[in-house]
Parts: structure tokens; sequence; C-alpha cells
């Protein structure tokens, strides 16, 4: 098997990477360790999602503590649905009849 490029890991950023090199004509190949379709990774306990922190320095001290506060109300309502989502995946086919 040839190849042009090795990524370890088929989370969003090894995909993303695959990607990128196939649109440069590369032929990437991505190695991934996790079996299962659930398996715990970065870009599932992200719920899907980049989390890209964007801080104007410049700004005072008080706009960045706040808009810390609001990415970490974020993460958190994220996280909770993430949760709530996998609790009824695994729970309510064991409740229901049938």
């Amino acid at each position: 098997m040839d190849a042009d490029l090795i990524i370890i890991g088929g989370g969003l950023a090894g995909l993303t990477t695959a990607n990128r090199a196939l649109e440069l004509g590369l032929r990437p190949i991505v190695l991934e360790k996790g079996k299962e379709a659930d398996y715990p990774c970065n870009s599932r306990y992200s719920g899907g999602l980049f989390h890209v922190a964007f801080k104007d320095v410049t700004k005072p001290v008080e706009d960045i503590e706040a808009a810390k506060r609001r990415r970490e109300t974020l993460f958190r309502l994220i996280l909770a649905v993430t949760m709530f989502k996998t609790l009824c995946q695994r729970t309510l086919p064991k409740l229901l009849p049938g």
C-alpha cells in the first residue's frame, strides 16, 4: 500500500488533515485504534464541535474573563446535551417494550 502521508488518529483533526491531503493530490492513510462505533475520543467528548479560543489580548482583562465564563457555560451546556443524548440512547431501549 502506497501513501504520501500517514495520519495517526481518526478524530476531527486527523480526518480534516486527510481531507486536505486529498484536496492537494496526496494519498493519505489514517491509522485509528478505536474499534467500536462509539469509542471514547476527544471529538466525541466535544460533541463534534471545534472549540477555538478567540481572545483579543488588547481588550481589558474583564472582557477576556467574561468571554472565558461564556465559553465555560457553553461547554457545560454542550457536555450536558451530549451526556443526555448518550443516556437516552443507552437507557430508553431497555425501558421501552419490544
